[in-house]
């Protein structure tokens, strides 16, 4: 998996003229950090739930934390966030955390 490559604060948007990289969650490793695995249980979601959130993915932007990425999505009819950090050595997907967001 190759991480996109934008200029800062440049957003990959569907709709747009930028295109986003489709990446299809089912066929990554994905790696859970201890955060997020506590996290799941607090903001009842599962690995099932998240794979589908990133299938649903509309935009992705680069973190403030280098080398992470903010995948913005929606989950229960709300908007959430996923951080993710591509290890391009393993070759898998590290959910950092996700939560919702609240406009």
């Amino acid at each position: 998996m190759h991480a996109p490559v934008a200029a800062r604060g440049q957003r990959y948007r569907s709709g747009g003229s930028v295109q986003r990289p489709r990446v299809n969650a089912w066929s990554l490793a994905i790696e859970q950090s201890p955060h997020l695995y506590k996290r799941m249980g607090d903001r009842r979601f599962n690995e099932l739930d998240l794979r589908g959130m990133l299938e649903r993915a509309h935009d992705l932007r680069k973190n403030v934390v280098r080398g992470r990425w903010v995948v913005e999505t929606r989950f229960r009819r709300c908007p959430w966030e996923i951080i993710v950090e591509p290890d391009m050595r393993r070759e898998v997907l590290v959910i950092v955390t996700a939560y919702a967001v609240w406009e």
